[in-house]
């Protein structure tokens, strides 16, 4: 055996040994301080579907008669104002952007690229999920759609944060109990409890603070210390 694979041996020995004391001694101070206390997190999850939404459309278009364009817009914004109050949206929903203009010299020719969008801001989400998904009205209409945005919000957090935080304490002390158990312990009162930080995210867990999705998971982390006898 090589001095490094002896030293590696001696190493992982010497690791188990401190772990092993470590354990022991901790649970040798839980046995004999009865007012001892045991810091635990309590994890607690609802399903929650999206209540708000913005729906930001933004449409382009380029040549070199500004006039033209300017007239071309003012069209093209008439079209979408007609497409979303034929599928049941109010006019209080949705917001005109500001125009905004840029130009370029293509070949010593002067062109001009115009810009706006329109914002719909909505509590009907489905609505809003189902009308994005088929834009051809506005294709027909030679509509040029340069971007469609949608965004998905949960915005009724207080109405749930009591659910949340009773489930959190209620699978801390699962937890608390578990640990408790294997030194002979009961857990007892809670001494000390922080509701700790609410997130919303997709029901994967992959997208925190999302807002592409409208179920979402409200996810609540808190700590807990409880005593224990």
């Amino acid at each position: 055996m090589n001095s490094d694979v002896k030293y590696q041996t001696k190493s992982l020995i010497l690791s188990s040994i401190i772990i092993s004391l470590g354990m022991f001694f901790s649970a040798y101070y839980f046995k004999n301080n009865p007012n001892s206390n045991e810091t635990v997190k309590g994890v607690s999850e609802l399903k929650v579907k999206s209540n708000l939404s913005t729906w930001q459309l933004s449409i382009s278009n380029s040549g070199s008669n500004l006039n033209s364009l300017y007239a071309n817009l003012e069209q093209n914004q008439k079209f979408i104002k007609s497409f979303l109050i034929n599928n049941n949206f109010t006019e209080s929903e949705f917001n005109l952007g500001t125009i905004s203009i840029s130009n370029s010299n293509d070949n010593n020719q002067l062109k001009y690229q115009i810009y706006n969008s329109i914002t719909i801001t909505t509590k009907d989400v489905d609505k809003v999920n189902k009308v994005s998904s088929n834009l051809k009205p506005l294709i027909d209409n030679n509509v040029l759609i340069s971007g469609s945005y949608i965004n998905y919000y949960y915005t009724d957090i207080s109405s749930i944060k009591n659910e949340l935080l009773d489930l959190s304490i209620n699978n801390s002390k699962i937890s608390a109990k578990l640990m408790a158990d294997k030194i002979n312990k009961k857990v007892g009162n809670v001494k000390s409890l922080n509701q700790g930080v609410i997130t919303i995210n997709s029901l994967d867990g992959s997208q925190i603070n999302d807002t592409n999705s409208i179920y979402k998971n409200v996810r609540m982390v808190s700590t807990v210390i409880y005593e224990l006898k």
